[in-house]
């Protein structure tokens, strides 16, 4: 197992969905969520509307929440980032598996 800092408030149990089921459309919208707000970068919010199970969609609404209103650390940031960056580039364009 990695050993890795404890990551803070809602991205643990983010993390935990996301290692439960890696490759479903779910666990996709929400990393590319996590980390388009880790990284002050654009997400189209209408790819959460069509998600199909209202966990999902509620995770990315405690994610939001969380980061607006408690907010992270620089260290903190940069935890949740490295913890989510493997499962957005198992994703990406281009990216085989």
């Amino acid at each position: 197992m990695i050993d890795r800092p404890a990551l803070p408030g809602v991205f643990a149990p983010l993390y935990h969905r996301v290692t439960r089921d890696p490759s479903s459309e779910g666990a996709r919208v929400i990393v590319d969520f996590a980390v388009a707000i880790l990284a002050g970068a654009e997400f189209d919010l209408s790819r959460i509307d069509r998600l199909r199970d209202s966990r999902d969609a509620e995770l990315c609404a405690a994610l939001f929440d969380f980061c607006f209103t408690v907010g992270l650390t620089e260290d903190e940031r940069q935890a949740a980032l490295t913890a989510l960056s493997p499962y957005a580039e198992m994703h990406a364009a281009g990216t085989r598996h």
